[in-house]
């Protein structure tokens, strides 16, 4: 049998076995809580008097009993808490909550029973679907017996609070801190500026924070208790899901320009797009970006940014200069739309690593180009000088005049197509010709089904859609008509830059649809094969930098931890025509700064454990049952989740609940497969079914009804 490995009391008695011995412990050993409670030891902190049965150790049989009551009496205490100390548990990327047994309570002549228990509990059915998510990690098990302390409150500490990277965070709930992680109780949420002070045990609570993220080097959360005499700390574990810190937002008046759900590898494309290089190689000067913002899909530009590249068009404003400009857009718009159509027929999968990755590095040079366009926008200059030329009223009346006028596009053309697919009852040749539109750039790995086709037009007959159509041909000659009115009745220099304007507008729309139906087959054809040899799905591959996928020819992948940030939330700062990018739930707590308060009527308010967005039906959640029937993509309700329902966990989109704070077990895994995630809502169940579509908005903290 092996090593019962003491600590506290017995780290005192036995002090030279256990520093001999403290150096090849590990986490191999006493696992992730053993580990963490030699941590808080290491580092002086009050720890409960405990021992840790080492992982591998037979629990069954009279030796192991008698070794185990000896260890019991040593600790002096009535009831003790047997707790799981997984060798792969609490890590940086793994939080295994509420995968293990915790044992509560624990009568002297139930230790062994109990521990055995705890130690069944690692050959669960949720646990083994667990580790198949995660891949190779060690599944040994350690157990952790130590002294129960009665709290009159508990709680966890995050040194950093997950979604404000200037705050510590502490939630507590009165009595023990079983109800707190579990979810049956909503806590008390208490957040402190970094370095603030209080009086009592949460002022001992905050000093802890400090001290034990800087000698971690990290973010860490602490599980709590407080005896109304003493504070004891009772678990240490790095955060699953950590931010980089982002550097101040300057004083601006930040204008928003789009929203798109992109995933990492796109906005490595706008970054690189936005550069010198690239846009003096194609179109001969450069439009840098003084100061602007991607954040979580929106781009920002500050009035200063806007000014600069107003000049910067200014001084190009000379000659023919515009209609050369547009000639070469036109031109990587056709350039464009012909690789597609190669790209769109070529099979990928016969070629070897070598060449595979030729390709690639051919099509995203490409792909590169057809973006470029975009990154490039005269219009507000233009503009600006119509109100010039013009004043603002008149401006105003030119420019909607030119939307009516501007040619069709795919993107308007596919609602027409949509519309007719609804009124004839055939939506085959809307799929096909559609796919690349309805799936092009974000997260979604496939187009849409027939089935979402159904779900989308809920509600509208054959004959509405034909009447709808009826109208608006009706309405867009209608509008037409008058366009061509107002234009008849400009002249000179207004003419000249409202056809300018139509002209950029129109070229730009081109621009974004061919950009994006190349990339859909890009990604389609030759992305998926990528995934296959390099054995990672779709979504992962897109966490990537366009930089850092040529690197999987060689086995070079990204850490587990490092996927989760970037799945997070992503800001890339654009400064003086360079970026930098940063990763982490921190940059939703930064566009929360950027957005106006919205205006959320009806909306039910909870706490964010994760922040994100999310739009999808609802799958209400209450046993395994719905657990196996929830569909991948819809967002999971329940009233509090438990390790039996981490099947659905792992499929939504997004996740409600009515109890729980952000610690409970929803809270963890939600941040460890970065999930949005509001909890504690309390009436989410009431008022959700199934089939419902909601917006979960985890930036703002509420969910409401679409």
């Amino acid at each position: 049998m092996r090593r019962l490995f003491p600590g506290n009391q017995f780290y005192r008695k036995r002090t030279m076995i256990i520093r001999k011995e403290q150096k090849n412990i590990g986490v191999s050993a006493v696992g992730g809580k053993g580990n963490g409670l030699f941590k808080l030891l290491q580092y002086g902190f009050p720890v409960p008097d405990f021992f840790v049965i080492a992982a591998g150790t037979n629990v069954e049989g009279q030796a192991f009993g008698k070794d185990l009551s000896a260890c019991a009496q040593e600790l002096c205490c009535e009831l003790f808490s047997v707790r799981s100390s997984g060798v792969s548990e609490d890590g940086a990327s793994a939080s295994f909550a509420g995968q293990y047994l915790t044992e509560l309570n624990v009568p002297a002549c139930g230790l062994q029973s109990a521990v055995r228990r705890v130690c069944a509990s690692a050959r669960g059915e949720s646990v083994s679907a667990y580790f198949k998510r995660l891949g190779a990690l060690p599944r040994d098990m350690a157990v952790v017996v130590q002294r129960q302390i009665a709290g009159v409150e508990s709680g966890v500490l995050f040194s950093t609070a997950p979604n404000n990277a200037g705050a510590v965070l502490i939630e507590c709930v009165s009595g023990g801190g079983d109800g707190l992680v579990s979810g049956m109780k909503i806590p008390q949420t208490l957040y402190f500026r970094k370095g603030e002070r209080e009086e009592g045990y949460l002022g001992e609570l905050l000093c802890a924070a400090q001290e034990l993220e800087e000698k971690e080097g990290c973010p860490v959360d602490v599980e709590w208790t407080y005896d109304g005499e003493r504070l004891w700390f009772l678990q240490l574990r790095r955060q699953t899901a950590l931010s980089d810190e982002l550097p101040p937002l300057p004083c601006r008046n930040w204008n928003l320009y789009v929203y798109r759900d992109f995933t990492v590898f796109s906005h490595s494309v706008q970054a690189l797009a936005s550069g010198e290089e690239i846009q003096e190689r194609l179109f001969g000067f450069f439009v840098p970006i003084r100061e602007g913002l991607l954040v979580c899909g929106r781009e920002f530009y500050s009035d200063e940014n806007d000014a600069a590249a107003n000049q910067q068009w200014e001084s190009l404003d000379h000659g023919c200069f515009f209609d050369e400009f547009s000639a070469k857009i036109e031109a990587t718009v056709r350039k464009t739309r012909r690789r597609t159509a190669t790209v769109q027929k070529k099979d990928f999968s016969a070629l070897s690593d070598k060449h595979l990755f030729a390709a690639y590095r051919r099509e995203l040079a490409a792909y590169l180009e057809s973006y470029v366009p975009m990154m490039m926008r005269p219009d507000d200059y233009l503009y600006g000088k119509l109100v010039d030329c013009s004043g603002k009223a008149r401006a105003e009346v030119i420019v909607n005049a030119v939307k009516s006028l501007l040619p069709p596009t795919d993107y308007s053309r596919e609602r027409v197509c949509f519309l007719r697919a609804v009124a004839s009852g055939e939506s085959r040749a809307y799929l096909e010709k559609y796919e690349w539109k309805n799936s092009p750039l974000g997260k979604v790995s496939q187009p849409v089904t027939e089935e979402e086709l159904r779900q989308r037009a809920v509600g509208l007959s054959a004959d509405a859609a034909r009447e709808i159509l009826k109208n608006e041909e009706r309405k867009n000659r209608m509008e037409r008509a008058v366009a061509r009115k107002i234009f008849s009745h400009t002249e000179g220099e207004e003419r000249r830059l409202a056809e300018l304007i139509l002209r950029f507008t129109y070229f730009r729309t081109r621009t974004a649809e061919s950009s994006d139906r190349y990339f859909y087959y890009i990604r389609k054809n030759l992305l998926s094969v990528i995934c296959r040899r390099a054995r990672i799905t779709g979504e992962e591959l897109l966490l990537y930098r366009v930089d850092e996928i040529s690197t999987l020819i060689s086995g070079k992948r990204l850490k587990r931890t490092e996927l989760i940030k970037r799945k997070s939330g992503e800001a890339i700062f654009f400064f003086d025509g360079g970026f930098r990018t940063h990763f982490g739930a921190g940059a939703y707590g930064l566009l929360k700064r950027l957005l106006p308060a919205p205006e959320v009527a009806e909306a039910v308010f909870g706490e964010i454990a994760c922040a994100g967005e999310a739009e999808g039906t609802v799958k209400v959640v209450s046993r395994f049952s719905d657990a196996v029937n929830m569909e991948k993509g819809q967002i999971l309700v329940a009233s509090m989740t438990t390790p039996d329902l981490t099947l659905a966990l792992e499929k939504a989109a997004g996740i409600i609940t009515d109890e729980g704070g952000i610690t409970c077990h929803a809270a963890i895994l939600a941040r460890e497969y970065a999930v949005p995630c509001l909890v504690g809502t309390k009436i989410a169940t009431q008022v959700l079914r199934d089939g419902m579509r909601v917006k979960l908005d985890c930036v703002n903290g509420c969910f409401r009804i679409v």
